[in-house]
């Protein structure tokens, strides 16, 4: 500012969100105003000038974050240190989402899968915006792992099955599989004897989300050779519809064993399942044949009874049905597997015929299921079962008629009933036609109306009534057109 005529310094002052140095000027808040005031004092030959003061309005600052990104990737379960600045000099906020964690300024990986997000972050105050979010991202890495797998002892061939164990530095269950399964196998973490060599077992840890696969780690012993013996326990005697069994029996060498039936007219072995064939005394015989490492085991036979067995039908409940329904089956089945026969005990109501039934009339149906029967299984209880032959429905099919002329000779009508019952006419407009039979006499022109009637038996419902299509006819004088039909319901 100038002191204007008199060339006197003016001096500056402030007030309000704002300090100065002189004539420099520095914003103390990012609310209220600042105010600049100048003066110049006078001196002997100038008076005081008059006080100016000009306002400044205060805003708040932008401020920018730095936040250096962080290696990636970063494998499971490994820390590393993070930090962020922002140019206010404010303390900046990190904070962590994915597959990680974040404490103090260490972040902790927390999966070996997916994406570690990083977001700085700050908020301001009343002097600074907030800064722009700052994102980095660490993709997660497995970590790698080894296993540990003492050595195995040579064993006896026939020695029972045994386990085995490893750890893995991951703390992850260790898997285990034979290399040599003609030798040896793993079920699990046991290891069963197969013959007399060398069995090598294979232990490995396939990883996870978090661990690689390990290198896998090998272990072999020998195997020398054994006798061995058959245990084959008794069978309990049978009755001839048990279903097929399985038999089970054990070398001490570990191999498996044979089966064979001795009397294939009483029962047959597949495999270990025995199959029931005859009534009579069956015997199996269990053998183990042995190999380079073993004898031949002794045979070992067992024997049981097979008897007769007893059956049962099983026949369902059979709905009602009104008369008229065509001839439907019935089926039903016996425990045997024998074919089951049916017949009425009813036979002015139902017939039956193998395994079809025909409705005769109404009233109780019923129908006996029976199985006779043969060398292997007693008769089966015979199974009734009754169900009700109601009166049938029956509806009426009447074809519309055409217009006719006055003085058409008489006509007939037809019409036919679902039971196959007889079809009666009458005129329901007499004063234009009437009906004898089926016999259409016109007596004058108008409109002549037709009803069918089937009035039912002790089979059939009486019939709804029936019109035809266009509900009548209309008579019509000669060389006389009308116009579209007056349709009439009767």
């Amino acid at each position: 500012a100038t002191g204007g005529a008199s060339g006197n310094t003016v001096t500056f002052t402030s007030a309000g969100s704002c300090s100065n140095v002189g004539g420099t000027y520095t914003m103390t808040s990012a609310t209220g105003s600042c105010s600049v005031i100048a003066n110049q004092a006078g001196n002997t030959e100038y008076s005081a000038a008059p006080q100016v003061t000009q306002p400044v309005s205060a805003t708040t600052a932008s401020q920018t974050i730095t936040f250096p990104a962080p290696a990636s990737p970063a494998a499971y379960n490994s820390s590393f240190a993070v930090s962020a600045t922002s140019t206010s000099q404010l303390t900046v906020t990190i904070a962590a989402s994915g597959v990680c964690s974040i404490s103090g300024g260490t972040v902790t990986m927390t999966s070996g899968s997916g994406t570690c997000t990083l977001t700085a972050s700050q908020s301001g105050n009343t002097n600074y915006s907030a800064a722009a979010n700052v994102v980095r991202t660490v993709t997660a890495t497995t970590v790698g792992q080894t296993i540990t797998f003492g050595t195995l002892s040579n064993r006896v061939y026939g020695t029972a099955p045994f386990t085995v164990s490893a750890t893995a530095s991951s703390g992850l269950t260790v898997s285990f599989n034979s290399q040599t399964t003609s030798v040896c196998t793993v079920s699990g973490t046991t290891v069963t004897l197969a013959s007399g060599g060398q069995c090598t077992i294979q232990a490995t840890q396939a990883g996870n989300t978090n661990y690689a696969a390990a290198p896998s780690v090998n272990q072999s012993f020998q195997v020398t050779q054994a006798s061995q013996t058959i245990t084959f326990g008794a069978i309990s005697n049978k009755p001839y519809n048990t279903a097929p069994f399985t038999l089970s029996a054990t070398a001490t060498s570990g191999l498996a064993v044979s089966f064979a039936s001795l009397t294939t007219p009483v029962c047959t072995v597949s495999g270990s399942t025995v199959t029931l064939t005859g009534v009579g005394t069956c015997t199996i015989q269990a053998t183990q044949a042995g190999n380079a490492d073993y004898a031949a085991a002794t045979p070992v036979s067992r024997s049981f009874s097979v008897t007769q067995a007893s059956q049962t039908i099983s026949f369902g409940g059979l709905s009602n049905k009104p008369y008229g329904t065509a001839p439907f089956t019935v089926s039903a089945t016996a425990s045997s597997h024998l074919p089951v026969s049916f017949a009425s005990l009813t036979t002015s109501v139902c017939t039956v015929s193998g395994s079809t039934v025909t409705l005769d009339e109404v009233g109780t149906c019923t129908i006996q299921a029976t199985q006779a029967g043969n060398t292997d299984y007693d008769a089966a209880a015979p199974v009734p079962r009754s169900f009700s032959v109601t009166q049938g429905t029956q509806t009426i099919s009447f074809a519309a008629l055409t217009s006719k002329p006055y003085g058409t000779s008489p006509f007939t009508v037809s019409a036919t009933a679902s039971s196959g019952l007889s079809v009666s006419f009458a005129s329901t407009t007499s004063s234009v036609c009437t009906v004898s039979g089926s016999t259409v006499t016109l007596v004058e022109a108008g409109t002549c109306g037709i009803k069918a009637t089937q009035a039912g038996n002790a089979d059939y419902d009486a019939a709804a009534i029936g019109l035809p299509e266009l509900l009548g006819d209309e008579v019509k004088p000669d060389h006389h057109l009308r116009g579209a039909l007056e349709p009439a319901l009767h």
